[in-house]
């Protein structure tokens, strides 16, 4: 595959990727570690999937490529393309959509729809309470777009993940046929949030990051035993 990389953002971020080293972006967008696109598109060539963002790959010809947001309809990109991968700089959920025209014809369209698939959340953080902040998100995305839910967290995590939320399966890697990949993890990065954290509280973060409504669920934790 191609090491062609074209990264597409919203307006927001326009002046904090200016001030970025190129470098730094290639990097970002091209990075070695990142797995193989899941979803693939046999009769064309084209690949894609929304791990870390939208990833697209065009192969060689005649194509045009149009990406937008569903919700929005910013247009991220509507040019010409050939042999190619669109990453998104921007990790957290953007309802994504794309045409693909080959020769002048439109042979593919997709709309972002996890409905049935895997979707990878992943925090890094090691604190109880910036997770259990988390959970509940996780749980509202995925009876929003009826989809699957796995996990990585810490493994001490795994059990309390278990009992009140025994629809998420916690596990140690992405698994091959991934969807989505959310990376949760509140910082000051404009790449995987799309507000500040010093400008909302930390139990609507993950909302912000999942493209939810503040939805909050109470969430108590009861102890295993009467005493200890």
């Amino acid at each position: 595959m191609t090491n062609k990389f074209i990264p597409i953002f919203t307006p927001r971020i326009s002046d904090v990727v200016r001030d970025y080293d190129k470098n730094f972006i290639q990097y970002f967008v091209g990075n070695p570690a990142l797995p193989p696109l899941t979803m693939k598109v046999e009769k064309y060539g084209v690949q894609f999937d929304f791990n870390k963002g939208l990833r697209l790959y065009v192969p060689a010809g005649n194509w045009r490529v149009k990406i937008w947001d569903a919700t929005s309809q910013i247009i991220f990109f509507d040019q010409n393309a050939s042999d190619v991968i669109f990453i998104s700089l921007e990790k957290f959920f953007i309802n994504w959509e794309f045409e693909l025209y080959l020769d002048g014809n439109l042979v593919f369209h997709h709309r972002y729809n996890p409905a049935g698939r895997n979707v990878h959340f992943y925090i890094p953080l090691t604190g109880m309470g910036d997770h259990i902040a988390m959970f509940p998100c996780i749980e509202e995305f995925c009876r929003k777009w009826k989809c699957r839910a796995t996990l990585q967290i810490q493994p001490y995590l795994r059990e309390l993940v278990k009992t009140y939320f025994p629809t998420i399966e916690c596990v140690d890697e992405m698994t091959p046929n991934t969807y989505a990949w959310y990376h949760l993890s509140p910082g000051f990065s404009p790449f995987y949030q799309p507000t500040e954290i010093r400008k909302i509280p930390m139990l609507t973060m993950g909302n912000e990051i999942l493209g939810l409504t503040r939805y909050k669920k109470k969430f108590i934790i009861l102890p295993s035993r009467d005493k200890f």
